[in-house]
Formats: structure tokens, sequence, C-alpha cells
């Protein structure tokens, strides 16, 4: 059915296509396709199952994906009745392990890349943000399957609402919110693109970090160093702070989202991530 409704979109747009490969993730939140025009150019299509990730997305494509200019898809059609963005499709791919982790060209690009997202508009300061990661926390908690959440985890998470209420309220800016290397494609002569818009939102600057400091970061110097190098400055100490907490709150959310669509191996990864920012504090 999400196929047909791509097909259908693209159609109107582009005239009749077929489906060349299909570039979904396994988690099912979105259908996503490689199509093909009758003269043989290629797009891609995506269906979302979320109306408010299709509108989040189609935002962003609209406001802040132009300041990336080639290094992100563009957008070429839209149907909101049935949830469709057709884009441009980047002669690139995934990148390798290597590059994923290492690689501190790839980094500093990525760095870079970040800096004009950010930049997409001008920044506001986002008021009650102690309150609102309060109730985020008690949000995901009260969401938890019986026994999922131990009441360390739970502790923990509640602790490091106490971090906001120390600084002030942050500045928020266009945040992609899903900024890894699995959401970042190189091309052939080595230069980075981003796709996969659909989280984004205005946040702190920080929301962009969370998954590169507790994995591809982790244990390691340089590749970090290469990607504020990029971006044109490093987190002084609040901003790492911030971080931190925010992140460890992410961790708890994450083991609820995964468990809710019964994807064990994140939830694992998410349980990981959390117990090591637990023991960083001394939980």
């Amino acid at each position: 059915m999400a196929v047909e409704r791509i097909l259908e979109a693209a159609a109107a747009a582009l005239g009749a296509c077929v489906v060349v490969d299909d570039l979904s993730w396994p988690h099912g939140e979105s259908v996503v396709v490689g199509l093909q025009t009758r003269d043989g150019a290629e797009y891609v299509g995506k269906c979302h199952s979320q109306p408010s990730k299709f509108a989040a997305e189609l935002d962003a494509y609209k406001r802040w994906a132009p300041a990336l200019g080639p290094c992100a898809p563009q957008l070429v059609a839209a149907d909101d009745a049935a949830h469709v963005l057709v884009l441009s499709r980047l002669r690139a791919h995934h990148l390798t392990i290597d590059q994923a982790v290492a690689d501190t060209d790839v980094s500093a690009q990525a760095g870079e890349l970040l800096r004009r997202w950010h930049e997409a508009q001008p920044g506001v300061v986002i008021s009650g943000y102690a309150s609102r990661q309060r109730a985020r926390v008690e949000q995901w908690i009260s969401r938890a399957s019986p026994g999922l959440l131990t009441d360390a985890e739970q502790a923990f998470a509640r602790s490091q609402v106490l971090v906001f209420d120390r600084q002030a309220d942050p500045i928020g800016v266009p945040c992609h919110r899903d900024w890894q290397p699995r959401n970042w494609l190189i091309d052939d002569a080595g230069i980075l693109s981003v796709i996969d818009f659909e989280h984004a939102r205005v946040g702190p600057w920080h929301d962009d970090l969370h998954r590169l400091w507790w994995n591809e970061w982790r244990n390691r110097q340089a590749v970090p160093a290469a990607f504020f190098e990029g971006y044109g400055r490093a987190m002084n100490d609040d901003e790492r702070a911030a971080l931190i907490a925010a992140s460890s709150i992410g961790h708890l959310c994450t083991v609820v989202w995964s468990d809710e669509r019964g994807d064990d191996v994140f939830a694992e990864f998410g349980r990981r991530s959390l117990h090591a920012a637990m023991s960083a504090n001394g939980y």
C-alpha cells in the first residue's frame, strides 16, 4: 500500500516510475524506495507511517535542508494526504565502518555540515527547558511496560533534570536529532552528504551530538577534535554537562521506544548506553 502511494505521488510529479530498490530501515516507521523514470532519472520516494514525522520532514526540507546545498537531497514533490515525499537521489553510498569511526576528514565534514544546518535560521530561547525535560522523563517512564525499567534507572534519569535546573534556558537551533554515520552518505570524491530529516526540530545544538558522544566518539580523541574543528568551536563545560544529561534521558527513552516496537537489539543498545552513563555518574 505504501509503495503504491509512493508511485502515485511520483507519477503525478515525474510521470510513470518503477521501483528499483528498497532503502527502508528495519524499524518500519517509513517505507523508502529508489525510483526510476522512463528516461532513466533516479529519485527516492518515502512514505511515512506517522503524519507527525511526515510533517516534520517536509518542513525540514522546505526550511533547513537548502542550507546544505548539494549535500542533502532536494524536495521534488510532496503528497500531504498520502504522507509521501519525492526526493532527488544523491549519487553517494553509506560509509564503511572505518570511515564512520576513524576518518577525521569525514568527521570534519560532518561538523561543517552540522554548523550549516544549525545556522539555517536564527536561534531562539527555549523557555522552560528544565520543566520540559522533567515532563519528558515522566512521560517515558509512564509508558514503560511493567518491569522494563529498574528503580535505579528511573532515579538516574530523574536526577539528570537537575543539571538543567542549574542552567539558563538554552538557545534553540534547527536540530537534525539523528546526526550519526548511518544518515551520512559519501560519494566517490569523498564528499559527505546527509539524509533523513524526520526527527528534525528546534533544540539545543548539543542534541545533535548525543549519538556520536556515546558511540563513534567513545575512547577516541582525534575524531571529535576533527568534528569540532569543522564545526568551528567545541563545547564548553555547561554544554558538555547538558549533553550528558539530555542524552542520558534519551537512553531511557530509547529503551522504552524499542520495547514498544519489539526491537530487542536497539533496546539493548539503549540500556548499555544508559548504564554507561549511570556508571560514569556513580550509579
